[in-house]
C-alpha cells in the first residue's frame, strides 16, 4: 500500500529511497561522473614502462614482499630473490641499487615482472678473465653496463611461482648454484 501511495505521488524507488524521477536521474549522473573520474585517476596513476603497464603501489609492495620472503633453494641452501639479485650485482663494479620496476607481464596478464635495477660502472676484470665463464656470458654482462636489470616473473594466481625472466636473473641463479657447490666442496 505504501508503495502504491508513493507511486501515486509520482515518486520512484532508488537505492531504498523514494524520490522524484528528476532527482534519481541527477544522482545517477553524479554516480556515473564519479565512476568515470575514478577510472581516469586510476589510469593516470599507472605509468607505461617500455610499453608495459606498471602495477599499483599496493601490488608493487606485495610483489617486493614475495621476493624478500620467498627463497630459491638449491642443495638445501636458500636465498631470497632479493638476495640473489644483490649477490649477482656484486659481479659488477660499483653496483648501486636504483629501485624496482613492477609491470604486468605482456605475455601473461596474470603474472608480473619485477626488475631490480642497479647502476654500475663495469664488470669486474676477474669475471671477464675467468676461464670458466663462457664468452657469451661475458658479452651479455658487458651489455648490462651501466644499467643492470635483473627481472623475475611472479605468478600468484594459483599458488606462488617465481621464475627468472631475463638472462641476468637466469645467470644470478647459475652464480648462486656455483657458490653453493663451492660451499659443498668445502664441507666434503
Amino acid at each position: 500500500r505504501y508503495e502504491a501511495e508513493q507511486r501515486a505521488k509520482g515518486l520512484v524507488e532508488f537505492e531504498g529511497k523514494w524520490m522524484t524521477p528528476d532527482k534519481k536521474m541527477a544522482i545517477q549522473k553524479e554516480l556515473s561522473r564519479e565512476q568515470k573520474e575514478q577510472k581516469e585517476q586510476e589510469k593516470n596513476k599507472r605509468k607505461r614502462i617500455n610499453g608495459k603497464q606498471e602495477v599499483g603501489s599496493d601490488r608493487k609492495s606485495e610483489i617486493i614482499y614475495y621476493l624478500s620472503n620467498n627463497k630459491y633453494v638449491y642443495r638445501d641452501i636458500g636465498a631470497t630473490y632479493i638476495e640473489l639479485s644483490v649477490t649477482y650485482s656484486l659481479d659488477y663494479e660499483n653496483p648501486k641499487f636504483i629501485g624496482w620496476d613492477v609491470v604486468t607481464d605482456p605475455n601473461n596478464p596474470m603474472a608480473v615482472l619485477a626488475t631490480a635495477k642497479f647502476k654500475t660502472t663495469g664488470v669486474y676484470a676477474e669475471i671477464l678473465n675467468a676461464p670458466e665463464v663462457s664468452y657469451s656470458i661475458k658479452e651479455k654482462m658487458k651489455e648490462a653496463v651501466p644499467l643492470l636489470s635483473i627481472t623475475w616473473r611472479i605468478n600468484d594466481f594459483i599458488g606462488l611461482k617465481i621464475t627468472p625472466y631475463n638472462f641476468y636473473a637466469k645467470d644470478a641463479i647459475s652464480v648462486y648454484k656455483e657458490i653453493v657447490n663451492g660451499l659443498w666442496k668445502l664441507t666434503e
